[in-house]
Order: C-alpha cells, then structure tokens, then sequence
C-alpha cells in the first residue's frame, strides 16, 4: 500500500514541476545603469551593491517595492565582486578595482549599518568566481587573475563563524563566469568560459565529502555571466551570454536535482542580459539590472511570479495533505511512523522526524513554502506555512 500511495505522489509531483508563472516589471534601481552587480537579502529586504566599477550600496523593501541609497561600499569602486547573505549577515568578495583584484571577504551588519573586513583568502585575488553558500560555509573558486587575465582552477571553503578558509578539490576545468546555487548540502554549477571555450557542462560538489559529480548538461547554449538561485529544491538559472558570438540570452531555466532534469519557463520580456544580478525571496525569483542586447546597462528589476498551481493541494481519493495552507499541523491519511524530512524553499533541511498518526507538527516552522519527503522516496510533497 505504501509504495502505491508513493506512486501517487510521484505522478502529482510531476503534474505540479511544469507549473508557470509571469514576469512583472518593478521600480528600477536609483541611478545609473550596472552590470555585474552583488545582491543579497536579510530577511524583507534585498540589498544590491557595487557593478560597473561604482561602489554604490542600495537597499530594496520587497513589501512596498522601494529602494534608498546607504553609505557607499567601503571596500572601494568594485566590478565582478560576488554577494550572498548567512546568518542575518551579507557578504562582498573578489571583484575588481580597474588595477587590482581581489579575494577579501567584507562583512555587512543591517542591525547596525556597519562593514567589517574578515580575513581575506589565501588565493591570488580574482574576478567573476564560482560560488555558493551552504550552511555557514560559502565555497568560492575558479574565475581569473587580474595581470594575465588568465582562468583559475581551485575551490576554497570559508566558514563564517571561525573566520578561516581551507582548500578543498577542485572539481570543473579552469573557466570563469560560472553560477551556481544550493540544494541542501549540495552545490549545483557550472557554465562559464574559457578562451575560445563556452561552457554548458553541469556539476554538483557534495560539501559533506569534498567530491564532484558530472550531471546532465545545461540545455541553452555554452554561456557565461549568467546568474542562478534556489527555489523549493529546485535551481533557476537566468540570461548569459555568448562571449565568442556575442549572442545574449533571455531564457529561464529550471534544474530539478532530484531527476537531474532540465525545465524551461517564460522567457524573460525584456530581452537578453549579460551580468544581471539575481536572487530569490520566499517562494519568488527577482532578477535585474546588467546589460541589454542593445548594449544598454540596465537599471531595472523584475520578479517572476510562480503560478498559484505550483503550491495547490494534492488531493486524490487515496490520498490528501490538509489543510494547505496550515498552521499547526499537516495530515497525511495512509502514511504513518515514517521518518520525514522537510525542506525549506531553499532547499535547506529544516526538520527530521517521524510521523505519528498521519499528523505532523509544523508549528517550529516559520511562514512560508516547504516540501515534505517521506522516507526513502525521492519525491516531496509541497505545502504552505502561515
């Protein structure tokens, strides 16, 4: 009964992937246009910094759709840096000053407005590295040297809490221009370029054992400066470039790691985009900024709105999760005292436990969209926290 029940999931799970959505344009960014911009988010606010050689620091409300202005970066006029937020924090590395590049790490506060530098990484300094964060560790690597422009192969790990960077296995060919995103304890990338060389290959790093694994191929051309996030234990990747045909491109893209399987979605209104930063908040994709197909640099930002069927309730005869939207608790008829493990929308891991009685307690949990996995299946069920 148990594998039927399964089953059914399975063929629900695979009705709601193909789930749609629409673009909607939002306030532009004050100012001039950018590309290559950092971005991260603590909490309702995303915080968009530096590109184009500025030092400039700006904060965007996602509830009114409002940006101001903050203090400039301290870390200086900067290109190709790379952003990412941990533990309520937001981060700048690497990037480029117009005579030297860097590998430092600087440390934003929003509860007191202040940067801190921590300690830079033992690595020749660098422009438009790979990187991703899990847990408290961001793992950065790859991207090109300032003098001799030339492509880098190495992967470094940095833990925020001690302060420290260690060396880890490279896992992809030298390149620069990557992106990459984390599901759970797994690092997905790949794409960039290369000399004469533009990248479609595809790769996860499992943080937990140091080790690389080839997966299936990005299916858009070879590209580079494209950018990509997590969403729902899932990978959305956006715009790029063809630096050999000079050929920008607006399509999205989703990576579903569980069946290593590419999905497209609406393409992007406003055409293709080189360098555009990204990121995501709760279950919603915001993209902006970088630079057009007519050679225009951007100032404007959009989000992707998922179609509501991306977080119906499953129901069948057989089986059903309620209420969805729920508050305290979730039901599940027919399963009982399975282990289950529940996902955040960044595909983080929240909670193991055990259901009892078909009932299980999400009141730890704060608002938002989550999957339930059930024992050894490889399928999640998704529902909303209120």
């Amino acid at each position: 009964m148990k594998h039927i029940i399964l089953s059914i999931i399975s063929i629900l799970f695979c009705l709601s992937v193909n789930a749609q959505g629409t673009w909607t344009q939002l306030s532009d960014i004050p100012g001039a246009g950018r590309h290559h911009a950092c971005s991260f988010v603590i909490d309702d606010t995303a915080y968009v910094a530096t590109g184009s050689g500025t030092s400039d620091f700006f904060k965007y409300d996602i509830h009114s759709d409002t940006w101001s202005q903050l203090p400039d970066f301290p870390g200086g006029n900067r290109n190709f840096a790379i952003g990412f937020s941990i533990n309520g924090k937001g981060y700048i590395s690497c990037g480029y000053d117009g005579s030297n590049s860097y590998m430092d790490m600087w440390e934003f506060d929003p509860a007191t407005q202040n940067w801190t530098q921590k300690s830079s990484g033992p690595a020749v300094g660098r422009v438009h590295p790979a990187f991703s964060v899990v847990g408290d560790n961001v793992y950065i690597g790859q991207g090109q040297q300032d003098i001799s422009w030339a492509d880098i192969n190495d992967w470094y790990e940095y833990n925020m809490t001690t302060d420290t960077w260690t060396v880890k296995t490279p896992g992809m060919s030298a390149r620069h221009h990557g992106a990459g995103a984390t599901v759970g304890n797994k690092i997905y990338v790949g794409t960039g370029h290369h000399l004469d060389t533009m990248f479609d290959d595809w790769y996860s790093y499992d943080s937990n054992t140091d080790t690389w694994q080839t997966l299936t191929n990005f299916p858009g051309n070879g590209r580079s400066a494209g950018n990509s996030v997590a969403r729902q234990g899932k990978i959305y990747f956006f715009a790029g470039e063809d630096e050999i045909n000079f050929a920008r491109f607006d399509d999205f893209r989703e990576y579903d790691p569980v069946t290593d399987s590419w999905n497209s979605l609406p393409s992007f209104p406003a055409g293709g985009r080189w360098a555009p930063f990204m990121f995501v908040h709760n279950d919603t994709i915001y993209v902006g900024a970088g630079e057009d197909e007519q050679v225009t640099v951007r100032n404007d930002l959009w989000r992707f709105d998922f179609s509501t069927a991306d977080i119906n309730e499953f129901t069948t005869q057989s089986i059903q999760v309620f209420p969805n939207p729920a508050t305290e608790k979730i039901y599940i008829p027919n399963i009982s005292n399975a282990n289950i493990t529940i996902y955040d929308c960044m595909g983080r891991i929240v909670l193991k436990t055990k259901i009892n009685g078909s009932s299980l307690n999400i009141t730890s949990l704060e608002s938002g969209t989550y999957h339930v996995q059930i024992e050894d299946s490889t399928y999640r069920i998704r529902f909303l926290k209120k």
